[in-house]
């Protein structure tokens, strides 16, 4: 189990911090998946109804929400931030990590649909046999399959209990990078306390995101005090400063900052005044999530997942088409034999 042997023996389980009790059942296997979350209530001496239907991840949710209420009256709420991509730059015209309609609603489909009279459930069953024989592209499958394996393999990188956990989004540009990270965040906000994004691309576009990020906390937090006197228009290192103490500040444990573009890293001996070292812009803290979007095979400060490029030469097309705002790409002689060359 990986319990030490001074908690075995006795020793007051709050002398072991949360992270490393939450380990001790990170490796046993349970009946019932809810269980991972439930067999550690007496560990943290807290209680919460049994719900066995939640699944793992929302019980252990749940479990880190009594955790931090326990812990010096602290609330998830007290850090909690409006979800938000707005700032996310054209991610709409990417659809290499994407399905696209029809498609999506087929391949999510699930017959949930309540049935209250028998000319209703004809109906129903009618359109699930149309809806279910139709043929779906094997490019739009393939797209579909791939989000789904890159999405639980970042999910699975960032299911941690509490500390640092990063992971790196890796590939040439145009590929979706920027769109796999902006549809992990939607999927998977309601684990997160607060999802912030920065661009990275260059200093100035990094440090106003942080000006950025510092007013979003300040409209549900006017208060904070690491944030309320800092004047976001004068001095931009202070703004940076002050949302870095605010993410490192106890039982804030649940946030998820994803920097994009991080394509040019400050290297060893390397002299280009225009390159980011990332190192200075996270908080101190070992805590919290981070994904780093980035064309460069230098960064390897985290998990790193390579993100597949298109093998179809009609996907390449649709990014290309849509990246350009072109119509009729997907259909040019021209254009397919320059891809099918690229592809090669």
């Amino acid at each position: 189990t990986g319990i030490p042997a001074r908690a075995l023996r006795g020793s007051p389980l709050s002398d072991f911090s949360v992270a490393e009790r939450l380990s001790w059942a990170a490796s046993r296997e349970t009946f019932r998946q809810e269980d991972k979350a439930y067999s550690l209530l007496g560990i943290f001496d807290i209680n919460m109804p049994l719900i066995y239907s939640e699944g793992k991840e929302k019980a252990m949710n749940r479990l880190r929400e009594e955790i931090d209420k326990a812990s010096k009256g602290f609330k998830r709420e007290d850090f909690s931030v409006t979800f938000s991509l707005s700032d996310v730059f054209d991610v709409e015209h990417f659809v290499a990590r994407e399905t696209s309609p029809p498609w999506r609603d087929k391949l999510e489909f699930d017959l949930k649909t309540p049935i209250c009279t028998s000319t209703q459930q004809s109906t129903h069953i009618v359109a699930c046999y149309l809806f279910c024989h139709t043929v779906i592209p094997p490019a739009a499958l393939q797209r579909h399959r791939l989000l789904q394996t890159e999405l639980a393999e970042i999910h699975k990188a960032l299911s941690c209990d509490g500390s640092r956990s990063t992971v790196i989004l890796h590939c040439l540009g145009g590929i979706g990078k920027t769109q796999l990270a902006a549809a992990y965040a939607k999927r998977h906000k309601d684990s997160y306390s607060a999802i912030f994004w920065l661009n990275i691309k260059d200093e100035d576009s990094l440090k106003q995101s942080f000006v950025k990020v510092a007013k979003q906390i300040l409209r549900e937090h006017p208060s904070a005090l690491q944030l309320s006197n800092v004047d976001t228009k004068e001095n931009l290192g202070d703004v940076v400063d002050a949302v870095k103490a605010w993410l490192s500040l106890p039982n804030n444990t649940r946030w998820l900052m994803i920097y994009d573009n991080y394509d040019n890293p400050k290297l060893p001996g390397k002299t280009d005044p225009a390159a980011v070292d990332i190192r200075k812009y996270l908080p101190e803290s070992y805590q919290g999530s981070i994904i780093i979007t980035t064309r460069s095979s230098h960064v390897k400060n985290g998990h790193v997942i390579y993100v597949r490029k298109l093998e179809e030469v009609r996907d390449s097309l649709e990014i290309l088409s849509n990246a350009s705002r072109r119509k009729g790409l997907v259909d040019d002689p021209d254009a397919i034999k320059l891809a099918e060359k690229e592809l090669q």
